[in-house]
């Protein structure tokens, strides 16, 4: 494989996936990619659209896994296990992994606060109440 089509993949998935600036991944490639190639990669590939596209899903992910905390949370203080506490920790963790996923787009902070989160205090409230830590 030719080394402008690796650097390419690498800079995409650090653009789209990972969400970091143009200049950032300049740093990171160690500047084997001009701004201008990347800028140029970046219209090319439509990388805005991707980076949008990958946003979106990891707020539906963590939506979803929202709502399956919460019905956890309820059964389990309805009927404690340890097991499902567990899993609800393991839950627990997944939705702070996702809920700290770069978003640096203005549209993404737009919908940011007209999604449904599992604040810090709910939280907190969850470990208390149900898994007594």
């Amino acid at each position: 494989m030719a080394k402008s089509v690796i650097l390419f993949e690498q800079a995409e998935q650090l653009y789209v996936q990972q969400g970091f600036s143009v200049d950032t991944i300049i740093k990171l490639l160690k500047n084997e990619v001009s701004r201008k190639t990347l800028y140029n990669w970046k219209a090319d590939g439509n990388w805005d659209a991707k980076r949008l596209a990958n946003i979106e899903a990891s707020k539906n992910l963590r939506q979803d896994l929202m709502e399956v905390a919460e019905a956890m949370a309820k059964e389990l203080k309805a009927n404690p296990n340890p097991q499902k506490i567990f899993g609800l920790l393991k839950l627990l963790q997944a939705i702070k992994i996702t809920t700290d996923l770069p978003e640096e787009t203005p549209e993404a902070e737009k919908q940011e606060g007209k999604n449904k989160k599992l604040s810090p205090d709910l939280i907190k409230q969850i470990e208390n109440e149900i898994l007594g830590i």
